[in-house]
């Protein structure tokens, strides 16, 4: 026996004792196919080799789903979190001035909005007395007329009655939130607000990237914070 037999017995054996050795190596197991589409002749179809690359075509694809679900779940969690944090910071404000400061800038923080805008309608809504009565897009609040809310949702056009939240591309009327500063804001979301059965107002998000807000987003997170944000003002406003 020679020594290229006593390698192939020993080779033999070891495979034997332990199959997953081969079963469990692509480079081998990539070798022996090459080597079999190498040896079969052109009128032999191999339905192994046909099923082994349809089944590794499914586990990329399966891989590319397990991915995106991991990355939309992360990104849920990452949205959950933030929320959280800004309710917590809404809900330590003891007066509304403090609310409205905190909306302004901690909740423009941490959600990463550009500008964020609290209106309520009514001239002179409930005592409340603008920074700068110049410009009312400099204070703290922007005032609406009666009917203001509605009118900006649907961008004054006649239709149903406005949904609690609307994700989309800047209003051509955004200056009436965003005063001066509505030439940066490219989308919004529209959050709408019930303070009291008398009581309407907005909270707007404006983003200068077109595609922060859109409206095949989700937006069970701006129901939780329309929610949190109406309890909050009838506090001060109700």
């Amino acid at each position: 026996m020679t020594d290229e037999d006593n390698l192939a017995t020993i080779l033999t054996n070891e495979i034997l004792k332990d199959p997953a050795v081969v079963l469990d190596n692509p480079k081998v197991m990539q070798a022996l196919l090459e080597i079999t589409d190498n040896s079969k002749g052109h009128n032999v179809l191999d339905l192994r080799a046909i099923f082994a690359a349809r089944l590794e075509e499914r586990m990329k694809r399966l891989e590319d789903t397990n991915r995106t679900v991991i990355a939309a779940a992360y990104e849920n969690l990452t949205g959950t979190n933030q929320m959280h944090r800004t309710v917590v910071a809404l809900l330590g404000a003891e007066t509304l001035p403090q609310f409205v400061q905190v909306l302004n800038h901690d909740v423009a923080n941490i959600l990463g909005v550009d500008v964020v805008r609290f209106c309520v309608e009514g001239e002179k809504p409930h005592g409340i007395t603008l920074v700068d009565r110049a410009d009312q897009h400099s204070g703290t609040m922007v005032v609406l007329p009666n009917g203001g809310a509605a009118n900006y949702i649907t961008d004054q056009r006649n239709g149903p009655a406005p949904r609690q939240i609307t994700l989309r591309r800047a209003s051509e009327q955004r200056t009436t939130v965003f005063g001066i500063l509505s030439a940066d804001i490219a989308s919004e979301a529209v959050i709408r607000l019930e303070i009291s059965q008398d009581i309407r107002g907005l909270v707007v998000f404006g983003s200068s990237d077109p595609k922060r807000f859109a409206s095949d987003q989700g937006t069970e997170l701006l129901v939780f914070f329309a929610q949190t944000v109406e309890r909050i003002l009838r506090r001060w406003l109700a």
